[in-house]
Parts: C-alpha cells; structure tokens; sequence
C-alpha cells in the first residue's frame, strides 16, 4: 500500500516537473527569438537599407553587433535556429525554431518574422523564402 502511495506521488512529481521543463522551454526560445528579432530590425535600419541579411556571414555579424554568439545559439530544445528570407527583395524573413518536433514547418515550431513577434504555430508559408542558414558553425 505504500508503495502504491509513493509510486502515484512519483507520478504527480514527474508530469508537474515535465509540464514545467517544456514552458521553461518555450519561454526561453521565445526569448532568443525576441532579442534575435531586434538584432536582424537593427542590421535592416542601419546597415541593410531596409534589406534583412543575405548570407549567413552576415546574419553572424548583425547577431553578434547586438551581443548574440549566433553561433552557438540553441532554441529550448538544443537544435538550431533556422533563418529564411524572402527571394524576391530580401525585405521579409522567418526566424524559428523548430519546436520540440525538432523538424521546421510544423505547429510547434516558434517563429518570429520582420511583423511577427514570437508565436508558437506553423509559418503561413515559406515557398517564398530561401533556407539561408542555421544557427551553428559553418
């Protein structure tokens, strides 16, 4: 019997515990997402001319003017940052997590865009937008 006793209170610890990892998560991406937005609306006001970074060599610049390590920047989950921008003038991006998933263009991604604070759901559509880099070395 009270082995049953401690055995559901080991129940009702972990899934409280789960359920608090997975926001601190969220919160967190949500948080690099918030400051990374900044930094790319930074680069497009003073050094892009409206135009948001075309190459990862300069994403890496603009994050790390605003003092962000793109380079080793992970999202809640330990993966990457995924950067996209638009193909036709390089005036709109997508900037996202992949989630918990770990695979882009899902509902559980977190992303932010040059009008989008950070909002946990599938992009409306990156057919437009080119892959131009992730947030790691290389």
């Amino acid at each position: 019997m009270v082995i049953g006793i401690i055995g559901i209170m080991i129940t009702i610890i972990m899934s409280t515990s789960v359920g608090q990892l997975e926001k601190s998560r969220l919160r967190k991406t949500q948080a690099d997402l918030s400051s990374m937005k900044a930094a790319l609306d930074i680069y497009a006001m003073e050094e892009g001319s409206g135009k948001y970074p075309e190459s990862g060599a300069v994403v890496k610049t603009a994050m790390e003017t605003q003092g962000i390590d793109w380079e080793t920047c992970r999202d809640g989950w330990a993966k990457p940052y995924k950067y996209y921008l638009n193909e036709d003038d390089h005036t709109k991006y997508y900037l996202l997590s992949a989630g918990s998933k770990g695979t882009p263009d899902n509902d559980d991604d977190l992303f932010v865009s040059e009008k989008q604070t950070p909002v946990q759901g599938k992009p409306d559509s990156l057919d437009d937008y080119g892959h131009v880099c992730d947030s790691e070395k290389g």
